[in-house]
C-alpha cells in the first residue's frame, strides 16, 4: 500500500493506493498527519478508490477508525472517498473515528465529498 499525496487548492489529499492491509494503516495516517501539518491544511480528503480491497473484517474497520486517532487536533475534518464495495453499510470504521474526535465522514462521491470538506457550515457527521 502506498500514499501520494495531492495538494488541492484548500485541502490536502492523500491517494492511497496498491492492495490494502490494514496493518500498514496507522503509519500511512501518521504520515498523513504529518503532512497535514507540514502544508499547514486542516482540511483532509483521504482517497481509498483506488485501492485493491479484499474482504475486510468488523475488526479491521474498528483498527482503521482506531487508526485515524491520529488525525485528532490535527485537522478539523476528514473527507473519505471509496467504492460502494468498500464501505460497510452500518459505517462501523466512521462511528469508531468519530468517537475519537475526528469530524469524519465516508462518500462515493467526489463532489460530495468535497462539498461536505469545504462547507463551513457542516457540522459533525451532518
Amino acid at each position: 500500500m502506498a500514499v501520494a499525496f495531492l495538494e488541492e487548492k484548500r485541502y490536502l489529499r492523500a491517494q492511497l493506493s496498491g492492495t490494502w492491509n490494514v496493518d500498514e494503516f496507522p503509519s500511512h495516517v501518521d504520515l498523513i498527519a504529518k503532512e497535514c501539518q507540514e502544508r499547514k491544511q486542516t482540511l483532509l480528503l483521504i482517497d481509498f478508490a483506488s485501492l485493491i480491497w479484499n474482504r475486510v473484517s468488523t475488526l479491521d474497520r474498528y483498527r482503521m477508525g482506531q487508526g485515524a486517532e491520529q488525525l485528532a487536533g490535527k485537522v478539523a475534518r476528514v473527507a473519505v472517498l471509496a467504492r460502494t464495495d468498500q464501505i460497510d453499510p452500518g459505517r462501523f470504521g466512521e462511528r469508531v473515528a468519530r468517537n475519537r474526535g475526528i469530524n469524519v465522514k465516508v462518500f462515493i462521491n467526489l463532489d460530495e465529498a468535497r462539498h461536505w470538506l469545504l462547507d463551513p457550515e457542516k457540522k459533525q457527521g451532518s
